[in-house]
């Protein structure tokens, strides 16, 4: 049998399209964008793809079909919880207090909530063609867009029953989440991570549209409607990340004119947004960098990222402090000048890194980092192999290394918690684009 290859079985019934996994692909495909799920808990973020994910993952584990980064990840999910395990039991042994259990129970399930997201898409997206993904994605898209429209006119044009809508929404969906009129935040915990989900999902959707001839109209209307709520997030770190993905589309292709061209509308809109309206985040942060003045909000996401790194060699980051070792072993993982600074704005007794790239070096050290990556750079093999098969769909596939690229960025800059759905997303889409290279299936007639 060869690797990735799907078995027919009478149980089959279930999983073909319209049966159970087409029916959990639309359901995380259309939930992408809510970030949290409000069941009381105490968590900020809990996106509800991922707990969809944990709810059919018994389902999809009845068969997993093989593939290079599948095999990967369950060696990266076999290390991580066993090395996760010891230092849990060493620092519980130390004397570490009860917060340290908590800790790491939450960023188990956050781990877990993450792998599932995958691996159960992997799966489901054999059965949904790729215009149906793009479909589903774009449909879920819908409220954020509504609930971001009427935040322009709460914030931009003084409509306070629009103002009164979107606070009544966000108390109900997310509750915990930043509201105010002049930032969206749409179905987000804060602006930053709204703005980080428009460039990972929506732009490369709007990018692909573009490439359509028969969708222009299609396409301007999701560009400007996109490009209208990620300028109102006034977002410092989702403005350098857009800037740097379309840069690589330039650089990596295909289409680059285009690229340029979106590049150019989102700037025009982005400085005019600016220059009507001075007091924002974006000029606020700047100036302050501009006058070399410290900046927490670039303080804390540099050093989530590189501090790990580089207390490598005076502390046990190398090693590893396990799953929810970043709150035993914060200042272990951060240098010593500004630990003061991001500690103040971090969650009382519960300090964590704030990018998922950081984490996954300081909680699981050099060996599932280089799990990780190996993770990551298969992946892109395997989008080479998938591209070969692909013939008049290979439009999609680098729609989905632009997305790719975007989530890897994202997760160096805004998102950092294993559970935030959007790279795994883009990796199962992969993943389930290489199975079905394998298999010889056309997945727009299935």
């Amino acid at each position: 049998m060869n690797p990735g290859t799907i078995q027919e079985t009478s149980s089959d019934l279930l999983f073909k399209r319209g049966g159970l996994f087409g029916l959990v692909a639309s359901l995380m495909l259309l939930t992408m964008q809510f970030q949290t799920t409000p069941l009381g808990l105490e968590a900020q973020n809990v996106p509800l793809t991922s707990v969809i994910a944990l709810l059919f993952l018994p389902f999809a584990l009845l068969k997993i079909p093989k593939s290079p980064v599948m095999t990967l990840l369950a060696l990266f999910t076999c290390y991580v919880i066993l090395q996760s395990l010891i230092w849990l039991v060493v620092d519980l042994s130390s004397g570490d207090s009860e917060i340290r259990f908590i800790s790491w129970i939450r960023q188990c399930a956050a781990f877990s909530a993450g792998v599932a997201t995958f691996v159960v898409l992997r799966y489901s997206l054999v059965f949904v063609s790729d215009r149906q993904i793009i479909r589903y994605v774009l449909w879920g898209a819908v409220p954020l867009f509504i609930l971001s429209l009427l935040n322009i006119a709460w914030g931009a044009f003084g409509q306070e029953w629009a103002g009164d809508i979107v606070v009544a929404v966000r108390e109900a969906l997310v509750p915990r989440g930043y509201t105010s009129p002049m930032r969206a935040t749409g179905l987000a915990t804060e602006p930053s991570t709204l703005a980080g989900s428009l460039v990972v999902i929506m732009l490369p959707l709007v990018l692909f549209l573009g490439r359509e001839h028969a969708h222009r109209l299609s396409f301007f209307a999701l560009l400007l409607v996109t490009t209208l709520t990620f300028v109102w997030t006034f977002s410092t770190s989702g403005l350098v990340l857009l800037l740097l993905v379309l840069l690589a589309g330039v650089v990596t292709g295909p289409d680059r004119r285009m690229m340029i061209g979106v590049m150019v509308i989102f700037l025009a809109l982005g400085i005019s947004a600016l220059l009507l309206f001075p007091n924002n985040q974006v000029l606020r942060h700047a100036t302050t960098l501009a006058l070399g003045q410290a900046n927490i909000s670039f303080t804390d996401r540099f050093y989530s990222t590189f501090g790990p790194f580089l207390q490598s060699f005076s502390s046990l980051t190398t090693v590893g402090y396990g799953l929810g070792g970043t709150v035993s072993h914060f200042r272990e993982m951060i240098p010593q000048e500004v630990q003061a600074d991001i500690i103040a704005v971090k969650w009382k007794d519960l300090p964590n890194l704030g990018t998922l790239l950081g984490r996954i070096f300081g909680e699981t050290g050099a060996v599932g980092f280089t799990f990780f990556l190996a993770m990551i750079i298969t992946a892109f093999r395997e989008l080479r192999v998938a591209l070969k098969h692909a013939g008049d769909r290979a439009r999609f596939l680098f729609t989905a290394r632009i997305g790719f690229l975007a989530a890897l960025l994202s997760s160096a800059m805004i998102f950092g918690s294993f559970h935030t759905p959007y790279l795994w997303f883009w990796l199962a889409v992969i993943d389930s684009r290489f199975l079905t290279a394998l298999n010889g299936r056309d997945e727009e007639k299935i």
